[in-house]
């Protein structure tokens, strides 16, 4: 497990244009806002090159299939955000990049869930015991929503078609 510093460019999300629980964006966004980000657990991305290259075979649309794969290697983004997409949102609305634990082994998710037993992480999720089954679960998520979107794309999509407050938009288009 490595600790980064990554763009929004870099991170690949599995959600659409929706935020999820806007109260929790609030409080990240206030946090990063006061620039205390960094004092928050990191969220969590794998590479993408751990997904397996038939985690959509059994899809008939090949075409489609090809497709995502495509946008996904096109994207130029090499992780995928499995955890944190609150605290992901509210790091790139503030101009912070994201800090990020890399998970690189199983094992890490183990050590994973020891860290939110410990309170180093708020919450860990997964229950696989396989980054590589994350990742395939990552990749058939982006197949049934059709696009692939980084966490800037993301970012610049919300802040354009009304879905955050004034003020966070006011904040990001300040720069």
């Amino acid at each position: 497990m490595k600790e980064r510093i990554l763009q929004p460019s870099q991170i690949l999300v599995p959600e659409g244009y929706e935020v999820g629980r806007e109260e929790i964006l609030k409080i990240y966004f206030r946090v990063f806002d006061k620039g205390h980000g960094y004092d928050l657990p990191p969220s969590i991305v794998i590479n993408r090159r751990l997904a397996g290259e038939n985690a959509l075979k059994g899809y008939v649309n090949r075409n489609r299939v090809e497709r995502i794969y495509t946008e996904i290697e096109q994207s130029g983004a090499d992780y995928f955000l499995i955890d944190g997409n609150h605290k992901g949102i509210a790091a790139a609305l503030c101009h912070v990049a994201p800090k990020v634990l890399e998970f690189e082994t199983d094992i890490d998710l183990e050590e994973a869930r020891g860290m939110a037993e410990r309170g180093e992480l708020f919450d860990f999720p997964h229950e696989k015991e396989r980054l590589s089954d994350i990742a395939d679960s990552f990749v058939c998520h982006v197949f049934t929503k059709d696009y692939v979107r980084t966490l800037q794309q993301r970012v610049d999509e919300l802040t354009a078609n009304g879905d955050l407050p004034q003020y966070m938009k006011e904040r990001y288009h300040k720069k």
